[in-house]
């Protein structure tokens, strides 16, 4: 009986375990990690804030915003300067720590438009090692009472100096982080009665820890594995270890190519 599918199943979530680097359930969820509220301190603009926990951090060019439903047009976010990250892969970053405050004009507001339903999508990551996909977040923000003409100020200049530095190249070039699935993209192939070919491939600037590969088969219905050597790691020296310690680190980079024997009873 082919027992290929158990296998494709267990392997498929072993490769996405590396992203973490430690065990997952020592990390906060996105939502405590990263806890949002807002207000509207006036007509023409509401304000976004985040409480950041201790030992983690936002990408400042991750963060997103959207009106959701009603007559809402939000502006350009205006959004503070944050710290310079240096990145392995991904060069000098700006994030945000402990808290941030983000200003977005509203543009056009229907004057009977009492609550604004606000969808904002950031990105983050711990210093122990685990980068959290972009996290979505819904709020309700109450809106400050409109002036009496009924229409709220509109802030155009604001919008088009965004777009301006855009269309200038000043936008920031940082590279989008993959989910697990996009970094690391696993196949299997049974290569003959005695061999599985298992093949990981690895998206430029991810990696995977040697020391989270672990390989094992379920319902195998009498098919075990051989004796199995992991190919030869890179080393990275003086790196942030998945105990939270520093020192070297095996890991590989763009591909796992790794042939199993199996054993039949």
């Amino acid at each position: 009986m082919n027992r290929l599918p158990h296998l494709l199943a267990l392997l498929a979530l072993l490769a996405c375990a590396p992203l973490a680097a430690q065990n997952e359930d020592e990390y906060l969820p996105p939502g405590e990690a990263f806890r949002i509220s807002g207000e509207s301190p006036a007509p023409d603009s509401i304000q976004v804030h985040w409480e950041i926990a201790d030992g983690y951090y936002l990408y400042r060019s991750k963060l997103k915003f959207s009106a959701e439903g009603g007559g809402v047009e939000l502006g350009t976010p205006i959004l503070p300067e944050g710290q310079i990250k240096h990145d392995e892969f991904f060069g000098d970053v700006e994030i945000y720590r402990e808290r941030l405050s983000v200003t977005i004009p509203i543009l056009k507001r229907p004057a009977s438009e009492a609550l604004l339903r606000l969808k904002a999508i950031s990105q983050g990551c711990a210093d122990a090692g685990l980068c959290y996909p972009p996290h979505g977040q819904e709020i309700t923000i109450p809106l400050a009472s409109p002036a009496a003409t009924g229409n709220a100020p509109r802030e155009p200049n604001l919008a088009a100096l965004g777009d301006l530095g855009k269309s200038l190249g000043l936008d920031d070039g940082e590279r989008e982080i993959p989910t697990p699935e996009e970094a690391f993209r696993f196949s299997a192939e049974v290569s003959d009665a005695q061999h599985l070919r298992l093949l990981w491939q690895i998206a430029e600037g991810t990696y995977l820890y040697q020391e989270q590969v672990r390989i094992g088969l379920g319902g195998s219905g009498g098919v075990t594995l051989g004796d199995y050597t992991l190919p030869a790691p890179e080393i990275k020296k003086n790196a942030i270890r998945p105990d939270g310690s520093t020192g070297d680190l095996a890991v590989y980079h763009n591909q796992i190519d790794l042939t199993l024997p199996l054993r039949r009873a």
